[in-house]
Formats: structure tokens, C-alpha cells, sequence
């Protein structure tokens, strides 16, 4: 079942008359619906209409009708997700209109295993109910989080200096870049060299990877580590052994420090940006919430004696805790 083509702007207009909906109600809509894309990444629109009920206060007025009638006309709009009927996800699955899904455009590729990225965010899914910000509308910006921005600069910054790139697979070959900063040029990896060939006569796959290039490297480097945590938040190791080795193939050697650096940087865009696989929610502020009755926490007489012998610095450890949200009591 092949996705249907977007409509002129004359038409899309037509279908809005048609739909009962007014101009308050669809630009609602358009704003919530984006939102809950950059939030969740996947949604059904019978999680939208759960997630509208709470916050409905401060929206016009919706009904779950609505919002099946909006989703089956911006579905033929020019938008960065897609609305799939659910068997156009799932073959077996009978048709039911709020089981339609918005899906990020980020979560669908071209050829062969089109909906794997997808499927392996539905498989990866926390338990966890959504998050629900108070201003979720905001979210329907994608602007970049702060613990992003921190990482991207610092990639930004490094320098390809090696006379040799060296792919995880395969030979050492010449550094075209070299003395260059990443942000500075665009890069190909090994890998993307072999698809580019073996997908030579596949036209779409070609131009996907090429728009995934159109940027800096260190952009790319940035943008694959961010999304690959929202896709899979639990296979963190493995992703940050992938930054290390993409690095290595640009050029990059870098000093303790720099690894030091870069490797707390990543940590802080895993623990405090949110995630798709966790409906939402950053691991910090789930931590939190899971937990709200060890949200306090004073030290035992044991702790104590460590702090005055110097066995554990009590200044790092007040200083982890209250990065991780915790309140220190020192009372006692």
C-alpha cells in the first residue's frame, strides 16, 4: 500500500471547509500534533486523544472525532512525520482509524526494512506512562537541548590530524581532511562509501544518504548519537563506542582529556535529554519520579566518618547527588 501523495494547497483547503473544523482548531492541531511527534517520536492517535484530556484546559475545544478527521487530512500534507494507517505498519492488523500513527520521518527509510527503525523504537518502548509537560505545545519547536548544544560544540571544535582514517572494518586509507576541524567538512564513512555503490541503481537509498551528509561532521556525529538514544536510551555502551570509533575514522586522536571530556558529555545527553523510548521522559526525571520517597537524603554516621577521613570527597559526591535531583539534609 503505497503512501499517498500530498495535495495542492487548494485542496488541503477544500478538505479543511469540509471537515467542520475552524481555523483555531486546525492550527491547534497542527501544533499538537508536531509536538507530540519531536516528544515521542511514534504515537497512536488514540494515545493524542489521552494526552489531549489532560490538557484540554488550556486548548480550544477537541473531540476525539476531530482529531480522526484532522489526522486523515494533514495525512496528505507536507509534514516532517507521517500518519500510517495501522496496516500500513502492521499487514495482519484489521483497519481502526485511532490506531493511526504519527511517525517521524527520522524513524522511516527508503528500500528494503522501510519501518525497522520504527519497529525497533515499538520494541525498545518503556513502560512508562507519556510525559505530559505543561507547555507540550512548545515542543512543537525543535530546538536543540542544552546537553545537545554542550556536545555538538565540543565535536565542533576537534581537529582531523591523523595522516590515516581508520574504519573499525576494513583498511586505513588517506585523510583527505586533515588538519581540518569538524565542523569544517562533511563526511562519508567507510560504510556509506560501500552502500553508495551497492545501491548504485536504487535512486531513493542514494539520496537519503546524501541528505543525511548535506551537514558538518560533527553535526552528523551529533545527530546519529541523539538519535540513536531516543531510539534505544538502554544500548548507550555501545553507542558511545561508535562516537570513539567514528573519530577515529575522521582523523581524530584525541588526548585523555579530551576522551574524559567527550565521554561526560555524552552521559549528560543520555541522563538529561528526553527520549522516545521513554515516552518522553529524560532517565533523570524518571529517576525522580519513580523514586519521590528517597528524594531527600542525609548522611548516616558511617558516611560521616568517611567524609572526615577523607575516603570519600563529600563535595562530589552532594554535588552527584544533586545532579541526579536529590535534596542533601545535613541536619542531622
Amino acid at each position: 500500500m503505497a503512501y499517498p501523495k500530498p495535495l495542492s494547497k487548494k485542496k488541503l483547503d477544500s478538505l479543511y471547509l469540509q471537515s467542520g473544523l475552524n481555523e483555531k482548531q486546525i492550527e491547534f492541531l497542527h501544533g499538537f500534533f508536531l509536538a507530540c511527534v519531536n516528544l515521542y517520536g511514534a504515537i497512536a492517535l488514540q494515545d493524542i486523544w489521552t494526552i489531549y484530556q489532560q490538557i484540554r484546559h488550556n486548548c480550544p475545544k477537541i473531540l476525539k472525532k476531530d482529531i480522526i478527521t484532522f489526522s486523515s487530512i494533514v495525512r496528505r500534507e507536507e509534514q516532517p512525520y507521517y500518519v500510517f494507517e495501522i496496516e500500513e505498519l502492521y499487514s495482519e492488523e484489521p483497519h481502526i482509524d485511532s490506531q493511526r500513527h504519527l511517525v517521524s520521518k527520522e524513524l522511516v527509510s527508503s528500500g528494503y526494512g522501510k519501518f525497522m527503525r520504527f519497529y525497533d523504537l515499538m520494541e525498545n518502548l518503556s513502560p512508562h506512562p507519556y510525559y505530559i509537560p505543561d507547555d507540550l505545545l512548545s515542543y512543537a519547536s525543535t530546538d536543540t537541548e542544552p546537553a545537545q548544544a554542550e556536545l555538538l560544540s565540543f565535536l565542533e571544535d576537534l581537529r582531523s590530524t591523523e595522516k590515516q582514517c581508520v574504519p573499525p572494518y576494513g583498511n586505513p586509507y588517506p585523510n583527505e581532511n586533515r588538519g581540518k576541524r569538524l565542523r569544517e567538512f562533511s563526511f562519508l564513512n567507510s560504510g556509506e562509501v560501500f552502500d553508495l555503490s551497492y545501491y548504485s541503481k536504487k535512486p531513493a537509498i542514494i539520496n537519503e544518504i546524501m541528505q543525511k551528509n548535506q551537514c558538518s561532521a560533527a553535526e552528523k556525529l551529533c545527530r546519529r548519537f541523539c538519535f540513536r538514544e531516543n531510539v534505544d536510551c538502554f544500548d548507550t555502551t555501545r553507542l558511545i563506542g561508535y562516537i570513539f570509533d567514528a573519530l577515529r575514522e575522521m582523523g581524530v586522536l584525541l588526548t585523555e582529556r579530551q576522551s574524559e571530556k567527550l565521554l561526560q558529555l555524552l552521559m549528560n545527553v543520555h541522563n538529561y535529554c528526553r527520549k522516545w523510548s521513554l515516552c518522553g521522559w529524560s532517565p533523570i526525571a524518571l529517576a525522580s519520579k519513580i523514586r519521590p520517597q528517597i528524594d531527600t537524603i542525609s548522611f548516616g554516621p558511617g558516611l560521616k566518618k568517611a567524609f572526615e577521613e577523607g575516603s570519600i570527597d563529600k563535595k562530589e559526591l552532594i554535588d552527584s547527588l544533586i545532579k541526579r535531583g536529590f535534596k542533601i539534609d545535613e541536619s542531622s
